[in-house]
């Protein structure tokens, strides 16, 4: 969390807030409006390899790209097939600041939106 800070800091972002409740479905696209990218993070637990985040799909009628920490189905249709974002390990914060960092530029690691 504490890269993911620093990089938030860097760039100007709104001030993240770990202590804030999901958001519900009611406020979802309001939300969605002022994003640039849909984070969309799951444990990495086996039971969620076969899960599709319902969110995923207000994002995408968003146009939103997603960043997806969520492995298996939702990684092959999402990310693999339909190239809508990038995916990155689920719990793994190097990984998920990797590719942050590459969305914005900072590293040479996407020639392509993965």
């Amino acid at each position: 969390m504490e890269q993911i800070l620093k990089i938030s800091n860097s760039m100007k972002f709104q001030k993240l807030d770990s202590e804030k409740k999901p958001v519900g479905r009611t406020e979802i696209t309001s939300v969605l409006k002022e994003i640039d990218i849909a984070l969309v993070p799951l444990r990495k637990l086996d039971i969620f390899t076969g899960a599709i985040p319902s969110k995923i799909f207000e994002a995408l009628a968003m146009s939103k790209p997603l960043l997806l920490g969520v492995d298996g189905e939702a990684r092959e249709l999402f990310i693999t097939q339909a190239n809508a974002g990038w995916f990155f390990e689920p719990e793994n914060v190097n990984d998920l600041v990797a590719k942050i960092e590459g969305i914005l530029g900072r590293s040479p690691i996407h020639s392509r939106l993965r």
